[in-house]
């Protein structure tokens, strides 16, 4: 039995003891997983970029990348693969 009490400008509500002896429901929260990626069909996904890269060095990004997920390698690792085997076939370059 809830009941309303005022005290100067603030109100208030007490519940009776029977109440309170009730026990409480505690729901348990799990996190929420995000999905994962898709993996990689083929084996060893990063040497098969840098493979095909080295294949087709001097044409453009896109047709590497495209070869790359053809071949059956997760598009977002031959983007990333991509570039770092570039960063390095460059500085070859250069040197």
């Amino acid at each position: 039995m809830n009941k309303i009490l005022t005290a100067g400008d603030r109100a208030f509500s007490y519940m009776s003891a029977s109440v309170l002896e009730q026990p409480i429901a505690v729901a348990t929260v799990r996190p929420v997983q995000k999905p994962s990626a898709p993996r990689s069909a083929c084996d060893r996904p990063v040497k098969k970029v840098f493979e095909i890269a080295e294949d087709m060095a001097g044409r453009p990004r896109k047709d590497v990348i495209a070869a790359c997920v053809a071949a059956g390698v997760n598009p977002s690792t031959a983007r990333t693969q991509y570039q770092i085997w570039f960063t390095v076939w460059k500085g070859q370059r250069k040197a």
